[in-house]
């Protein structure tokens, strides 16, 4: 079994003899999760006028998506005041591309401290809007969606959207390596980095672009680290 072809379902500590150790439950992804960070491409680019006489909101700006996307936005009572308070400061209007639609919207999203997290995976499509400043940072990181390895290229194209991967490390210890490198994980709301019970596989969770940076960081120390001639 090749470990980055397959989800997990859950994820617990298994205590006996020696430390505690992770184990993952693997199950094969089905094609909706594969298909989850696709979406609608919008028929139509965005617009976003500056405000006249103030800036304009994130809500407007997440209303403005809506429209062009045919997606529906919710948000609980706390984090939909953060985004009616929040102001997109710019020097002038912006006018993207429907095919720049997605990443851009993200990308001022994720400056402003907002994650989404897509609640289906078919039409309609229902996507909640969560500001990190509110409690629901805390439990986030469970909506973080699977991606394939071979798939991240897709995941680094999401800012603001939680995701997890899983790497093999065929010639690295990934037990030093997890602990080594503990210091960048620097939000432990939305990141995580763990060894993967007995395999030599790491877990790796955080936005889509991150979780995209760090596999690539790990292939290019897991080749440095194979034996010459290999």
């Amino acid at each position: 079994m090749t470990v980055s072809q397959y989800s997990y379902e859950h994820v617990y500590y298994v205590t006996g003899h020696g430390p505690p150790f992770l184990k993952l439950r693997f199950r094969e992804m089905s094609a909706e999760e594969r298909s989850t960070l696709r979406g609608p491409t919008p028929t139509e680019g965005l617009s976003i006028a500056a405000g006249a006489e103030e800036p304009l909101s994130i809500r407007q700006v997440v209303d403005a998506y809506s429209a062009v996307t045919e997606q529906t936005m919710v948000y609980t009572d706390e984090s939909l005041s953060f985004l009616e308070s929040t102001r997109l400061n710019t020097s002038g209007p912006l006018e993207v591309p429907a095919d720049r639609v997605q990443a851009t919207f993200e990308a001022l999203l994720a400056m402003h401290d907002f994650m989404l997290v897509p609640r289906t995976t078919r039409a309609p499509r229902v996507i909640q809007v969560v500001s990190m400043h509110t409690g629901e940072r805390s439990t986030i990181r469970e909506s973080a969606i699977f991606v394939d390895a071979e798939h991240m290229d897709a995941a680094a194209e999401h800012p603001a959207v939680l995701c997890s991967t899983v790497i093999e490390m065929k010639n690295t210890d990934v037990r030093q390596l997890s602990n080594a490198m503990r210091t960048m994980i620097t939000d432990t709301n939305t990141q995580q980095l763990l060894a993967a019970g007995e395999s030599n596989s790491l877990v790796l969770v955080g936005t889509g672009q991150g979780v995209a940076h760090m596999a690539k960081m790990l292939r290019t120390i897991d080749a440095a680290a194979a034996p010459q001639g290999e």
